[in-house]
């Protein structure tokens, strides 16, 4: 019991480390941290003392290391909030029964659960971050942001919600928790929808190189085709993700042009922290979705 304590408290230890470093420190850990926080979590899964246990908690910890780096390559993530969920899988590979709400996760690893969580966790934070930063950005109402192709997308998304929790409802009985976690889930997904156009602006500034940061992204959305294959062709280590090689092409073919990057993102670990704490209090959201899943 003791060491289950200790175990929670080092995931929230994790979380929030994490969490204070992508904040504060410019989304940048120091290796250091890294490397400690890696270790003490494989202490924690050794001292499962099961030989079993202990070698599914690697090989889930490697295998999120290994897709996760892949991911990072395509510009998705930062490698920090990788070795974050390799972390918290090491210290926690399997919770079976979550704090608050006492449904079995059927032996779904932990850090699945938690990608879950974060990714729903996400789909709140992610508008009301940008459209506060919009409006302090721009100083005008986001309402001016809607245009008729993305009301009719989110009318028709909304349209396809409802038919889901009407099928839910008629298949499964009504499931309060299930219609809870949709319908949050489908709000935000219409309000993104609704007002993408002031959340890309508020994501996105046009720099030169001399403020370009590794592992900063382009967006790629706001040049055209066109525009990519240009670029493709004068920099041949051009892509979503700004590299050490990219900048340092850039800088030896004199690049001036200015690009749109993604700049001061929301913290991805911010949203881990809130997805961790769900999974501990509540289990995967997956099963608060359909009773009996």
């Amino acid at each position: 019991m003791e060491l289950f304590f200790i175990r929670v408290v080092s995931l929230f230890a994790v979380g929030i480390i994490y969490m204070l470093f992508d904040i504060f420190n410019n989304r940048d850990i120091p290796s250091s941290a890294v490397y400690f926080l890696l270790a003490y979590s494989l202490v924690l899964t050794i001292l499962y003392f099961n030989l079993s246990i202990i070698l599914i908690s690697v090989l889930v910890a490697v295998a999120v290391i290994a897709f996760g780096y892949i991911i990072y390559r395509v510009g998705l993530i930062g490698f920090g909030d990788i070795t974050e969920l390799a972390t918290l899988s090491l210290i926690f590979p399997f919770f079976n029964k979550s704090l608050l709400y006492a449904i079995t996760q059927l032996n779904v690893p932990f850090v699945i659960s938690l990608i879950l969580n974060a990714g729903f966790a996400a789909i709140i934070l992610i508008p009301i971050f940008y459209l506060a930063k919009y409006k302090i950005k721009f100083k005008k109402s986001i309402l001016k942001s809607v245009t008729d192709k993305t009301a009719l997308k989110a009318a028709i998304i909304a349209a396809m919600y409802s038919v889901f929790l009407i099928f839910l409802a008629l298949s499964f009985g009504v499931f309060y928790p299930g219609i809870a976690v949709i319908t949050i889930f489908a709000a935000f997904s219409i309000l993104m929808l609704l007002f993408e156009r002031a959340i890309t602006d508020s994501m996105v500034e046009y720099v030169g190189i001399k403020k370009f940061e590794e592992d900063e992204l382009i967006a790629m959305n706001m040049l055209s085709q066109q525009e990519i294959a240009r670029l493709r062709k004068r920099l041949k280590h051009f892509g979503r993700l700004i590299t050490p090689a990219l900048i340092k092409e850039m800088k030896q073919k004199h690049f001036n042009e200015k690009l749109p990057v993604y700049k001061a993102p929301i913290p991805f670990a911010a949203m881990i922290f809130v997805g961790l704490v769900a999974t501990i209090l509540f289990g995967n959201i997956l099963f608060l979705v359909i009773p009996g899943l």
